[in-house]
C-alpha cells in the first residue's frame, strides 16, 4: 500500500508536485504518465524515499524499488 496526504515537493522557489490525497492499495496498478516537468520522477523518487517532500507526507506499507529507464545518478544519495 502506498498512501499521501497533501504532498508537495519544490525545488528552490518553483513547485514541482502537487498532489492531493491519494491512495494505491495492495495488488492494485498505477500507470503515471504526462509530459516532461510535471513532476513524474519526482513523485517517484518520494514513494522511493530518495527524497522528502516539501509538505505533506507518503507512506509505504513495505520497501519498493524503481528502475529508471537511463542510469542516473541520485544527487540526495551519496557513496558509502
Amino acid at each position: 500500500m502506498i498512501s499521501d496526504r497533501g504532498l508537495a515537493h519544490r525545488y528552490g522557489s518553483t513547485e514541482v508536485l502537487r498532489l492531493a490525497d491519494w491512495k494505491v492499495a495492495q495488488g492494485e496498478r498505477w500507470l503515471v504518465l504526462g509530459p516532461s516537468g510535471c513532476g513524474k520522477t519526482t513523485l517517484l523518487h518520494l514513494v522511493a524515499g530518495l527524497i522528502r517532500p516539501t509538505e505533506g507526507s507518503v507512506e509505504v506499507a513495505r520497501p519498493i524499488g524503481i528502475v529508471p529507464q537511463k542510469l542516473h545518478l541520485i544527487p540526495s544519495l551519496d557513496v558509502e
